[in-house]
């Protein structure tokens, strides 16, 4: 693995500062603006067109690319200073801030919600975002076709309890694991064989679903 930024601990990161973003307020207009134009749009049909003329959005998004490729890899973006957003507006700034970032994957849909639905997924292939249910040990994006350079979520509405989120450094496990388990290190930089919960996927594409830790 070639390290580009040297490795942090989560007590590091809370005393650097340039992880933290505020919401700059000329935001607001700008979506606010965006909406009264098209009241209606098709999330997986936006382009950099039509989000061109977002400049504060577009100066967020720089900053936090920077944060994310030769920063900490982490950023946390405060949410809007203005009381009188609702979920239109946070679903079109975040859909906005995903093209001016890069190209959206949209396997599931450009703005996929992580709620619960009811399901059980010990008992059918579906993701477990869409249950309520604690989650071992795992990786995201676990199909071999579907790898983002860059994974964000928006809070839309708090959870009563639980749903927080640790941050931890892999490029610090990786030197760890270097230092103290070089033979189980080896292990995950061999191909494992990853479930797909993907819809549609056979058992075909399931044997092929092989790549490194």
């Amino acid at each position: 693995m070639n390290l580009q930024r040297p490795p942090w601990h989560a007590s590091e990161l809370t005393q650097r500062p340039e992880h933290t973003m505020e919401f700059p307020d000329g935001i607001h207009q700008e979506i606010d603006d965006w909406i009264e134009r098209c009241d209606v749009v098709i999330d997986e049909e936006v382009g950099a067109e039509d989000v061109a003329e977002m400049t504060c959005l577009a100066d967020l998004a720089a900053r936090v690319r920077i944060e994310l490729v030769t920063g900490s890899g982490v950023a946390r973006i405060a949410p809007p200073t203005k009381a009188d957003f609702d979920d239109t507006f946070l679903r079109r700034y975040y859909l906005a801030f995903g093209v001016l970032l890069g190209d959206p994957l949209g396997n599931y849909g450009r703005l996929y919600e992580v709620k619960d639905r009811g399901g059980d997924y010990t008992k059918s292939a579906i993701p477990v975002s869409q249950t309520r249910a604690a989650t071992s040990l795992h990786t995201d994006s676990s199909a071999l076709d579907v790898l983002p350079d860059l994974v964000g979520l928006i809070c839309i509405r708090p959870a009563l309890k639980g749903g927080s989120s640790r941050i931890a450094c892999a490029f610090r496990a990786y030197r760890k694991l270097q230092q103290s388990d070089p033979q189980g290190l080896s292990l995950l930089e061999q191909p494992h064989l990853r479930d797909i919960v993907t819809p549609g996927a056979d058992r075909t594409q399931r044997m092929k679903n092989q790549f490194p830790v």
